[in-house]
């Protein structure tokens, strides 16, 4: 008797929601809060249908307090520092970035040119609700496990986001029509902690 009336309490009574997607019970989740303070190194690899594949990596350094994100990365040989000022964008949405580029050789050089946001948006804690992200299931990550994946338009470009379970971004994919031109980067080693003010000095 007993064991009948636990099955059949499990049965009807239907009242929890599931994120299995192809669940009866599916409810899709509300956007998470996301980590918008840390550090991390990363590894960026971007290509098109014009032979184009660009690999890059390195460190990147995200305050939304400070309303900056700074790259230090490297490729071809170039040792590469990238300053993006998110109160300095344009109205149709572009950023105003500062390169700082040191081969070893030559004094470091400075160059100011746009770039459109959703390449390195900063990475607030309600990115994903403003946004109106749609939850699109669960990812297997070779390295996190078991990630939330979320969709949404970013200045008019199509974004994927990776998920852990710390809501921290654990990888960001976007794309564009033109070309074919697709971009993914992955983060790793990510540690939650505020930036120093010092660290987004521009040297030019």
């Amino acid at each position: 008797m007993i064991k009948i009336t636990l099955i059949l309490g499990c049965l009807f009574s239907g009242t929890l929601a599931s994120l299995e997607v192809y669940s009866s019970t599916f409810k899709e989740p509300e956007p998470p809060l996301i980590t918008d303070e840390f550090s991390a190194n990363f590894m960026q690899h971007k290509w098109n249908s014009l032979n184009m594949s660009h690999v890059t990596s390195g460190s990147i350094y995200m305050s939304v307090s400070n309303n900056k994100s700074r790259l230090d990365n490297t490729h071809d040989g170039v040792m590469q520092v990238s300053l993006f000022d998110y109160k300095n964008v344009t109205k149709d949405g572009y950023l105003n970035k500062v390169f700082v580029l040191d081969d070893l050789v030559r004094p470091p050089q400075c160059e100011v040119y746009r770039l459109p946001i959703p390449a390195y948006p900063p990475m607030y804690k309600t990115m994903l609700k403003d946004s109106g992200a749609v939850f699109a299931g669960w990812t297997q990550d070779d390295v996190y496990g078991k990630v939330e994946t979320w969709n949404f338009f970013y200045s008019g470009i199509p974004v994927s986001v990776f998920i852990d379970q710390q809501k921290r971004f654990v990888r960001y994919d976007f794309w564009l029509p033109q070309d074919r031109t697709f971009t993914t980067t992955r983060f790793f080693n990510i540690q939650k902690k505020n930036q120093p003010k010092s660290l987004f000095n521009l040297p030019c």
